[in-house]
This record gives structure tokens, sequence and C-alpha cells, in this order.
């Protein structure tokens, strides 16, 4: 989401578009941001409620938690740093990042990227809210043996990210304007 609204923040929204409002309405949307790039021409468009108890507007700065859309980019990025030897898709991510949360199992361990990447790290989708102060702290346990079966997992995709943030010093959103939306 926070990518998605980056691209949005570029361009000037237009906030009416015709048949989007009936679109919307036919499909119970409270609200959207929908932006589009086609032959050089960028376009954004906004409509109806980012809260609908308050009436808050949706706005070309509203942040959705939409989709897993950061995961192809995380994804990118690690294959890139893999390109450039900066990274191994093969190598224990704890090598990288000392995950406090993962601490207790000797199975967490193991994990790679190539695990997370396959979805194969063991790890649930959530291990509880992650928008919550609590999550951080959470410990984090494998259901079954790393590599062995496959279980899509938020969890996999946020240590890889901690793992590469720790490497490159920097924040995923920093990292991604570098080597993903710039270029």
């Amino acid at each position: 989401p926070l990518f998605f609204t980056l691209f949005l923040l570029l361009v000037q929204p237009t906030y009416a578009q015709p048949g989007l409002d009936s679109i919307v309405r036919k499909h119970g949307v409270a609200g959207v941001q929908v932006g589009f790039v086609k032959k050089g021409l960028e376009r954004a468009y906004v409509y109806g409620y980012s809260n609908t108890d308050t009436k808050e507007k949706v706005t070309a700065s509203t942040v959705f938690q939409a989709a897993s859309l950061s995961k192809v980019v995380l994804a990118y990025i690690t294959l890139r740093l893999v390109d450039r030897k900066q990274f191994s898709l093969d190598t224990p991510l704890v090598r990288y990042y000392a995950y406090e949360r993962i601490k207790d199992d000797p199975a967490a361990q193991k994990l790679t990227a190539r695990m997370v990447l396959h979805h194969t790290t063991g790890f649930p989708n959530w291990a509880g809210n992650p928008m919550t102060k609590a999550w951080r702290t959470t410990p984090l346990r494998t259901s079954f043996e790393p590599g062995t079966a496959w279980a899509y997992s938020g969890e996999g995709f946020m240590f890889l990210q901690l793992a590469i943030e720790a490497v490159l010093k920097q924040s995923l959103e920093d990292i991604a304007i570098k080597e993903v939306f710039l270029p």
C-alpha cells in the first residue's frame, strides 16, 4: 500500500472519473485509489471514504492496508542484491539479522531468503496483528521443518525485510525507491 500511495502522491488526482463511482457502488467499495501510466500519460483517481464512520474522504495520500503488494518489490530487491553478491539466497537470515522473536525456535535459525521467497519458512501468515506494538515482541515459531512444505507467510517476508535493511543499513522504503522506483 505504501508504494502504491507513493505513486499517487506524484500524480495530481482527479476526483471524478466517469464510471468509477458506479463501479465502486455496484461492488460495495467504500473508497478507492486508482493510478495508471499509459504511454507516458499518468492518471490518478480517488473516490469515496477512507473511513465510513467519520465520512473522511479518500485522498491521494490516504494509505490503505491492502494486498501484499510489497512482497513482489521485496523479492525483486532481494534478487538484485543476490546478483550483486550482497546477499545470498541460501545463507541463514540470522547471519544478517538477529531476530529476537525467533530466539527460542531452533528450526527458525535455518531460514533462508530462498525459503521466504518460496513460502516454505514454516511461519504462519501473521503471528498476531502486525499493526500493533505488541506484535513486535510476540514470539514467532515455525509450525513445520523449514523448506519441507508450503504455507503463505507474511512473517517470513518481514524477517527477510529486516535482514535486508540490516545489510544495507537503510529502510525498505529508501531501498525500494533506489532499487525499484527511481530506475
